[in-house]
């Protein structure tokens, strides 16, 4: 509780005025991350895409090996 007196042993701490973000102004930041995010969308798609091929080249050997069929008419 304060006695009315002054004293020195206290911190001084400054605030500032948070800085207005300009809408129109997207910060170099966010749009690193968008191009990033891009990236790693383009990223996913290939490797789901490699992994669904690799996948059926090897039921087809898998049904080859066992001799069922691989479903051809």
């Amino acid at each position: 509780m304060s006695s009315g007196k002054h004293t020195n042993d206290h911190n001084l701490i400054r605030c500032l005025a948070p800085e207005k973000e300009n809408d129109d102004n997207v910060s170099l930041t966010d749009q690193r991350l968008t191009l990033i995010e891009g990236r790693l969308d383009e990223m996913q798609t290939k490797i789901l895409d490699i992994l669904a091929g690799r996948l059926t080249g090897i039921e087809m050997l898998l049904l080859k090996l066992t001799g069922a069929p691989t479903g051809a008419a």
